[in-house]
């Protein structure tokens, strides 16, 4: 039923010119646009990681570098570690890091592009390279620091090394299905609510397979040691880091999954939180690509019906043989425990996205549908692709420009857009300008990132590497972060720069005085603060109150100012430290 050749030449020569293209328009647009321009928040938190993890390596060696990978941390490291590397062979240039997260991008489309030409034929497999080559999401995190797109190369490995193992009869695809499922926390921890759907889709693939066996119960006992032995094989290899870090990364995603600080990111109302997720996932990958994957849901709704009513017994045998079944499971297991968190994540869906897609290329173009129907079908594709990869080109082709779908309750659809996730995170917070075919000129952003510089080595002069530096704010693209990454980036030495949390802290004059007294900020030794809430990320400090308590503690001016490319001031006060 299904075609099972293997990739030929044919298929190694389309590959390389695809990942060629793939990797060709991104680097080019990573140097254009990033090149020396400020990173967000969070890619400059997980920089700063490789930066460290970088130094490791350079000053103690191979070892050296996997005992401070393995230190505590609730971040997971790989995403990391792997860019550190990048910083070891080609040099210590900020923009190096993003050939890690191109990488990823480009084992995604190789992965499932694998995934594609085992389970269908070589067009349909095409089809799915164009689509998921084009996915605005994998075109944005490709050009962005963060763990969700080396997540989604991992889990599509995975799910190849599923489908290689041939319902669970291949030892060593088993292994390698084992030692990918262990990979994906260690990319990012957020994977391991995945986990189950990728155990129950190996557990039902593993049932029936035609053949091959003397006897069913040989191939059964087979299938569940090789079953038992990936479980082991991935759990060895999570446990690798986690054995020192599990409690703490319990501790954060319960807390940040489905604990307080959840509703930060999203409601906690289980159907509004479902529309919240839809219309999240719509924004990563567009209304064409969404429009695509819902008419591949009504296409295997109605293949199942159909075969269903064509008889019972013989489409309960064709599902648990088939290679789709496990990707269909996982698909589906992994959207429903997405569903149940409040904190939908910066891209969590994206693991989901590439073989939701090979699902519904599987759906929609079944050898048994109509010649006419498929070729609307491809060409419908090639217009979603050409959607998708053309205004993520150039930030300055018009086609860049966002285009919408507007629907009532001020809902807005995103139908095409170049613009990345980055961009409209700043746009979200008051940062930049939306006529702008880049929300903020790049001489302007990387007047942000040479700010941060200057405030270190400002800091530099006046402090020492133990005593604490406190941000009392937190702007997107000027904060503790930013300034750690600059410190970095200039002196392997680590000074202690850190930034307040709104959302532990409080914003009353007592919490403010609490927090100063009677927790490890109370060893701070300068304060950082800032007129206004021009960028900041909500819920934003309550400046006038942290400044009274500061000045009932003893804070006074240090002398050091320094202004924001926006007009913001921001003002160091000090006092006495040991």
């Amino acid at each position: 039923m299904e075609n099972q050749n293997n990739c030929n030449w044919r298929d190694v020569s389309l590959l390389t010119i695809a990942c060629g293209l793939f990797a060709l328009v991104n680097v080019r647009w990573i140097i254009q646009y990033r090149l020396g321009a400020v990173p967000s928040l969070d890619e400059a938190g997980y920089l700063t990681f490789a930066f460290q993890y970088f130094y490791a390596m350079r000053d103690g060696g191979f070892w050296n570098w996997v005992y401070t990978i393995q230190g505590p941390s609730i971040f997971s490291p790989l995403t990391a570690a792997s860019a550190s590397l990048v910083f070891y062979f080609f040099g210590k240039h900020l923009v190096a890091a993003y050939m890690a997260t191109l990488a990823a991008g480009i084992v995604t489309i190789v992965s499932t592009y694998a995934i594609s030409i085992r389970i269908m034929g070589r067009q349909q497999a095409l089809i799915c390279l164009l689509l998921i080559a084009s996915l605005p999401a994998v075109i944005d995190y490709t050009r962005t620091f963060e763990f969700a797109l080396p997540a989604t190369a991992v889990t599509c490995l995975a799910l190849y090394c599923l489908v290689r193992s041939d319902h669970m009869r291949s030892l060593p695809w088993a292994v390698a299905f084992g030692v990918c499922v262990g990979l994906m926390p260690l990319f990012r921890t957020m994977t391991l609510a995945f986990i189950p759907g990728m155990a129950m889709g190996a557990f039902v693939y593993s049932l029936s397979h035609p053949g091959g066996y003397p006897s069913t119960a040989k191939r059964l006992l087979w299938a569940f040691f090789l079953l038992l032995l990936a479980a082991t094989v991935a759990i060895a290899v999570a446990m690798t880091w986690f054995w020192e870090n599990a409690e703490g990364v319990f501790q954060y995603l319960t807390n940040y999954g489905y604990g307080a600080k959840a509703t930060e990111f999203g409601p906690s109302h289980f159907w509004w939180g479902t529309i919240v997720a839809i219309l999240s996932a719509l924004f990563i990958i567009h209304l064409p690509h969404a429009l695509f994957l819902a008419a591949g849901g009504v296409a295997m709704i109605v293949y199942l019906a159909r075969s269903y009513a064509n008889g019972r017994r013989r489409t309960v045998k064709a599902i648990f043989q088939s290679p789709v079944t496990p990707i269909v499971i996982f698909v589906a297991l992994a959207s429903a425990v997405l569903l149940t968190s409040s904190n939908k994540g910066s891209a969590f869906a994206l693991p989901i996205i590439p073989p939701a897609i090979i699902l519904a290329v599987w759906a929609i173009f079944r050898p048994e549908r109509r010649r006419r129907y498929k070729l609307a079908a491809a060409v419908y594709a090639l217009i979603i692709a050409a959607l998708g990869a053309v205004p993520a080109l150039d930030l300055n082709n018009k086609l860049a420009k966002p285009t919408y779908l507007h629907l009532p309750q001020g809902i807005d659809i995103v139908v095409t857009s170049g613009r990345s996730s980055f961009e409209n995170f700043l746009l979200f917070n008051h940062i930049g300008n939306p006529k702008l075919p880049s929300v903020i000129p790049l001489d302007e952003s990387r007047r942000w990132m040479q700010l941060s510089v200057t405030i270190f080595r400002d800091l530099q002069k006046v402090t020492t590497p133990n005593q604490l530096v406190m941000f009392g704010f937190r702007h997107v693209i000027l904060n503790s972060n930013t300034v750690t990454l600059a410190n970095l980036m200039d002196t392997q030495q680590k000074y202690f720069v850190s930034g307040i949390d709104p959302t532990s802290v409080g914003d009353t004059y007592d919490d403010y005085k609490r927090w100063l007294t009677t927790t490890w900020a109370s060893d701070t030794c300068f304060m950082l603060l800032s007129d206004g809430e021009e960028g900041e990320v909500l819920p934003a400090v309550n400046s006038a109150e942290l400044l009274r308590a500061m000045q009932d503690l003893g804070y006074s001016k240090s002398g050091m100012t320094w202004t924001m490319p926006n007009g913001r001031s921001i003002e160091a006060w000090k006092r006495l430290c040991p």
